[in-house]
């Protein structure tokens, strides 16, 4: 498969971790184009400010 690595999982695992603390998944409140183009240019999904620094720092 192209386009999948060890830097995908990570990138998934990281989006589960948020949905799991949140209880909402990374980018729910775009529309499914623009929630694709920012999995595409985004280093990483957004980090809610409410999660402490031991967490944003995982």
């Amino acid at each position: 498969m192209s386009g999948v690595c060890a830097a995908s999982d990570i990138w998934s695992v990281g989006c589960t971790v948020i949905e799991l603390l949140t209880c909402v998944p990374p980018y729910y409140d775009l529309q499914p184009m623009p929630a694709l183009f920012r999995i595409v240019q985004d280093e990483h999904p957004p980090i809610p400010d409410s999660l402490s620094p031991d967490i944003t720092d995982f």
